[in-house]
């Protein structure tokens, strides 16, 4: 009786599928999460201000005198830099679930054609080291995401475990 019950438990207690991570609020949550780094705070996943190439010979710091003037009238910060001109980027920013894993994208591309890297050339090597820069996941961020995960996991299997 005890290896029966035991055997029907385990067949509920499968190894992890990713599916069970592929739920709309923890990626909403992980999209919102890089967002509100960008727009708080200006900082890359490793910690790292965010300058462009041309701030690096201004007085901000972090934009250009031009991009300075164009965000005042759009009422956007230049404290530091968000990102977020049209807002097409930060819209395009996505989390999504494979069997590999919790992956993000986003759209850098520009209108004109232009590629958003194409302003931080003097501080990403390639595509594939701004796009882990700009849309990653700081380790603090992670700890609180795992929080997040580890409930998911838990209500997932406490589901399952109803129905034995």
């Amino acid at each position: 009786m005890i290896k029966t019950i035991f055997l029907e438990i385990a067949e509920k207690l499968k190894p992890i599928k990713y599916d069970i991570f592929d739920n709309p609020e923890l990626l909403k949550i992980i999209t919102k999460t890089i967002k509100d780094r960008l727009n708080k705070s200006g900082v890359d996943s490793e910690g790292q201000i965010i300058r462009t190439d041309a701030s690096r010979v201004t007085p901000s710091g972090r934009y250009s005198a031009y991009t300075v003037r164009v965000k005042k009238k759009k009422g956007q910060t230049t404290k530091h830099v968000t990102l977020k001109d049209s807002g097409s980027f930060q819209d395009s920013i996505e989390a999504f679930v494979t069997p590999d894993g919790i992956f993000t994208k986003a759209d850098f591309s520009k209108e004109g054609g232009a590629n958003i890297i194409d302003n931080f050339l003097d501080s990403f090597n390639t595509d594939s080291e701004f796009n882990d820069a700009i849309i990653g996941i700081q380790k603090s961020e992670k700890i609180k995401l795992i929080d997040i995960i580890i409930e998911i996991t838990r209500n997932y299997y406490a589901m399952q475990l109803q129905k034995v």
